[in-house]
């Protein structure tokens, strides 16, 4: 499955339009696994355009149009370069694995050699050809501590303060252990006013959780890009008929504190040794070989459990 946002290309302006274009965000393959690629921000100001000649931003001119009586018009657009890329285990058994890329330095931009057909004030610059920069590879490390984690969850059940969907979202994966890649592809049908649909059967929502979640379910008709066709995404993307980008909601989340993998791993070691693997596995989303192997690694006693229908017979 492949996702795509939108960039803008070319800034608003004087009498242009916008120019926006459709980028490669999210890839998720068949065996549980999904790739994030997070982008630079915009560089192009219109109020506050470089100068050609001492540009070192990724905002560049390009002359387009013109005839043989009007002269081209100068545009500017918009270059962007990936920050980071976000490797994620869907099926919780792989800690995300985040490369990030510095770019040290302005960019180099190079005026185009002479063709013999354009003419010199209307020249334009390209950037050469880049080496990307050393990779520097992040990962969250060991799970967070129980007394860590249920910590953080009374400050996001309790803070006020905070972004309400962020709030949402650290409740779900510390409360869930569910997965941010997961998370997303929620909609307002796999949520009740007592229940969210993670698996089979949903999971309740015990308060305050089940109060967050009315009051977000109510702000969020008013988002400005919760278009008609993005109304049924629980976190909508600006990108009309999307939903929010994972590596977007892993950045909030870190913003307030909160690992999203250490407070996921955290989450379902912890419940693992409450209920059988087998029934924790199929109530959250998770494979069963996953959450037996949590089992050991936590030191459970459900390894023997016999998953299945338990119902006495007569």
């Amino acid at each position: 499955m492949f996702i795509t946002e939108q960039g803008l290309g070319r800034p608003c302006g004087g009498s242009l339009l916008c120019l926006w274009a459709d980028r490669l965000s999210t890839v998720a393959d068949e065996s549980g696994g999904q790739v994030d690629v997070n982008y630079s921000a915009e560089a192009c100001d219109w109020n506050s355009l470089p100068a050609p000649q001492t540009n070192t931003t990724r905002c560049f001119p390009q002359y387009i149009g013109g005839s043989t009586s009007d002269d081209p018009e100068r545009q500017w657009f918009n270059k962007y370069v990936v920050t980071s890329v976000t490797t994620t285990d869907r099926t919780g058994g792989a800690p995300d694995q985040v490369t990030a890329y510095d770019y040290k330095g302005g960019a180099a931009w190079h005026y185009d050699d002479d063709d013999g057909l354009t003419k010199e004030k209307f020249k334009t610059c390209r950037m050469p050809s880049l080496t990307l920069p050393p990779q520097a590879v992040t990962q969250d490390q060991a799970p967070l501590h129980q007394h860590r984690r249920l910590a953080l969850l009374r400050r996001v059940l309790n803070d006020d303060f905070l972004p309400l969907r962020s709030r949402i979202v650290a409740a779900l994966v510390l409360v869930y252990a569910q997965p941010v890649s997961r998370i997303v592809r929620l909609t307002i049908d796999d949520i009740t006013t007592i229940s969210v649909c993670l698996g089979d059967p949903p999971s309740p929502l015990p308060e305050p959780v089940a109060e967050l979640m009315r009051a977000y379910v109510h702000a969020r008709r008013h988002l400005p890009y919760a278009s008609s066709r993005s109304a049924r995404w629980l976190f909508p993307g600006r990108q009309s008929g999307q939903p929010m980008n994972p590596a977007s909601l892993q950045a909030h989340l870190r913003e307030i504190g909160v690992p999203p993998q250490r407070g996921r791993t955290s989450a379902i070691r912890q419940l693992v040794l409450q209920a059988p693997a087998p029934v924790i596995a199929k109530a959250l989303g998770y494979h069963d070989k996953t959450a037996t192997r949590l089992v050991t690694e936590a030191g459970g006693t459900w390894s023997r459990y016999a998953p299945g229908d338990h119902e006495r017979r007569r």
